[in-house]
């Protein structure tokens, strides 16, 4: 069964917080990156890291092969967010990568 294309940028979040509540973390990855464009890039990454801390999940997300367009908005994300344990994540982030 072929699947409608996702053009709209919703309906890429809602397939995006799908895969996330299905505990498919790379899969989520791998789907915004192939939808992402250079005006909702930022949009997807906040969308995707929100949904991965909702889920408890961002230690997954550390594990992810970056580019170093993700890397910095995951490193902003952790930085900003109110949660410790994205504090925590970013400390084990940096420690990983021997920043």
């Amino acid at each position: 069964m072929r699947q409608p294309p996702k053009v709209d940028l919703d309906d890429i979040r809602l397939h995006l917080t799908l895969l996330l509540a299905n505990k498919l973390v790379r899969e989520a990855f791998h789907y915004q990156r192939a939808h992402r464009t250079t005006a909702n890039t930022e949009d997807l990454l906040q969308h995707f890291f929100t949904g991965c801390e909702q889920q408890g999940r961002l230690e997954s997300v550390i594990h992810l092969p970056l580019s170093p367009l993700e890397e910095a908005a995951l490193v902003t994300y952790l930085r900003t967010s109110t949660s410790t344990s994205a504090h925590d994540y970013l400390l084990v982030y940096y420690l990983q990568r021997a920043r």
